[in-house]
């Protein structure tokens, strides 16, 4: 079982048989090593320093005697048993490890100045870091994306992690590094991209989300109409041309607008212009077209 630092945790045990008489002694037990004795009844026997949180408590006429570790700490992480004095074999033990929230968890992204508000272009790819700084155990990073209108995040590929040890005793603490190469696609023109960590039970997990907005230059196409005497054009773009940023050009004169009713008798030059505001400028993308 996982508790979390720093919360004042109880070990519970009852009497083992209510036919049996006499004191709980409470120990700590290993794999190798003999069990340290830490308290026979309300009598403490060991006087380690890593015992100094801990009391016993009870109550109901010894129905109960329970293990009080006060402002746990990943040092008290170990396995306690409680046994009858008269009948050491019968006995409960119980695991205890220690979870240690992280100090610092945050994505950032290279190259970008404003993480929290990214404008990515189609066919760029996205190097996205999320870091956890003074978890306990090292956590998992894990990334997700959520393309609009879609309400649910999927998980994508895992990236790279690196873990670090801030030191080497038991207590240690780990920070860990999670970076992301992802290419931005164009069937979306709003996401998301979520690292979540994952690793711990005791201690909910913790997300961090950046948004971005996907842009890409108009793309431009031009059609005539003999039948409807009509010249169309159109492009797919993100942000989208609107109506008054389209122009029509046939011997040097330019008509505003998307489409033009014209008919077309001999020999004609087209050229189609449609802009769109790309980072914030205007970017102009044309199309000439000739038709007999």
């Amino acid at each position: 079982m996982a508790v979390v630092k720093g919360d004042n945790h109880i070990l519970e045990c009852s009497k083992i048989s209510s036919a049996t008489l006499g004191e709980i002694a409470w120990m700590e037990i290993f794999v190798e090593d003999l069990p340290i004795i830490i308290f026979e009844g309300s009598e403490k026997k060991s006087h380690l320093q890593k015992y100094d949180n801990f009391a016993v408590e009870t109550g109901g006429n010894m129905i109960y005697w329970n293990l009080l570790i006060d402002d746990i700490t990943p040092s008290d992480e170990g396995t306690y048993a409680c046994s009858l004095k008269s009948h050491t074999a019968e006995s409960h033990s119980a695991t205890r490890t220690v979870e240690v929230a992280h100090q610092y968890f945050d994505i950032s992204l290279s190259d970008k100045s404003t993480p929290d508000d990214i404008l990515a272009e189609y066919g760029e790819t996205l190097q996205l870091t999320c870091q956890t700084i003074g978890a306990r155990p090292a956590l998992e990073l894990n990334w997700y994306q959520r393309m609009a209108p879609q309400p649910e995040y999927h998980q994508i590929h895992t990236g790279y992690t690196q873990i670090t040890t801030n030191n080497t005793l038991d207590t240690a603490t780990y920070d860990t590094t999670n970076v992301l190469q992802y290419y931005v696609h164009k069937d979306y023109h709003l996401g998301e991209i979520k690292c979540e960590t994952a690793g711990q039970t005791a201690i909910p997990s913790d997300d961090d989300v950046i948004s971005f907005e996907v842009l890409w230059l108009p793309d431009v196409q031009l059609s005539y109409n003999a039948d409807k005497m009509l010249v169309v054009c159109e492009s797919s773009a993100n942000p989208p041309v609107v109506e008054s940023q389209y122009a029509i050009i046939i011997h040097g004169n330019v008509y505003r607008g998307s489409t033009l009713d014209i008919h077309i008798i001999k020999k004609t030059t087209i050229t189609c212009e449609a802009t769109n505001m790309h980072y914030l400028f205007p970017v102009l993308v044309s199309l000439l077209h000739q038709w007999y």
